[in-house]
């Protein structure tokens, strides 16, 4: 759900969650037992034909790419926005905090974390742009 925020957001606006999840399935990128695996959001960006992918877990590259108007799917560990691993959306930021959709929750607290946290939460960060 928080890749389909990204291609319909930047690329097609017809994605929706079902329609990654067969792609995800079909390419091997997911299983019922383990969820998503990393691997599907490089094939997200060659078949939608992103200009820019970048994978990593730096604060850096994080805020280049949004400063850049590109999209980053977070991949969480145990926090605040999951109690195992999760991907959320990553919209923005300013001086204090990381703002994302998070598709598994319409909780206020689950709209943003402080910088430091949503860091030490952190797995891995998949950045976008068209």
């Amino acid at each position: 759900a928080a890749m389909a925020d990204v291609v319909d957001t930047l690329i097609d606006s017809t994605v929706t969650p079902p329609i990654l999840a067969d792609k995800a399935m079909a390419w091997g990128d997911r299983s019922y037992s383990s969820g998503t695996n990393w691997s599907f959001f490089k094939h997200i960006a060659d078949e939608y034909r992103f200009g820019n992918y970048l994978k990593s877990s730096s604060v850096s590259d994080l805020k280049h790419c949004l400063d850049t108007g590109g999209y980053v799917v977070a991949s969480m560990g145990p926090g605040r926005f999951t109690k195992g691993g999760h991907y959320v959306c990553v919209w923005k930021y300013d001086s204090e905090n990381v703002y994302v959709n998070d598709p598994a929750s319409a909780k206020a607290e689950r709209k943003y974390a402080p910088i430091s946290e949503f860091m030490k939460e952190r797995k891995a960060f998949f950045c976008f742009w068209k």
